[in-house]
């Protein structure tokens, strides 16, 4: 699929003005695709690790059994430094998710596809329908920030008690 970059609404040169038929189906399809974009995936087969570029991302804190774990969106900024954190990322080989257990879990990043970024003991995860796809040692501070994010709006007494 070829990315097109567009100046209200029009591809400069193409011959339609703000009012054909052209101008508004390609608005039409930039506004249907906009929401889609919530976790996408850049290069994660590079060899300097996967770079994850967030928006529109949605955490949970994975805490609770009997009730909803809270949820929060993530601001630009904070996506942006989020990002950042999960970028060249080393595979953590030979390495497995703790097993489940009350409490304190981890975060869950929603994603594209089905796929979702879950972060916990140091570890960052790819899951695919809730496997894990791969997983990434936490090089990068990602797990204590989000535990910021999550202190910041009152929930980090979940992880704070131990």
């Amino acid at each position: 699929m070829r990315l097109l970059l567009l100046r209200n609404g029009v591809k400069a040169g193409d011959g339609g003005g703000p009012g054909t038929c052209r101008s508004r189906t390609r608005l039409r399809l930039r506004i249907r695709l906009r929401p889609l974009v919530v976790v996408a995936l850049l290069s994660c087969t590079s060899n300097d690790g996967p770079h994850i570029l967030l928006t529109n991302a949605t955490v949970e804190l994975d805490a609770f059994s009997g009730r909803p774990n809270p949820r929060w969106p993530l601001s630009v900024e904070e996506a942006r430094e989020l990002s950042l954190r999960l970028s060249d990322l080393e595979p953590a080989r030979g390495a497995t998710l703790p097993a489940t257990r009350l409490g304190y879990r981890g975060f869950y990043i929603d994603s594209v596809g089905g796929e979702r970024v879950f972060i916990t003991n140091g570890l960052i995860a790819l899951l695919r329908n809730g496997e894990p796809r791969i997983i990434y040692r936490d090089s990068r501070g990602a797990e204590e920030a989000l535990k910021t994010q999550a202190r910041s709006r009152g929930v980090g007494g979940v992880f704070d008690r131990r």
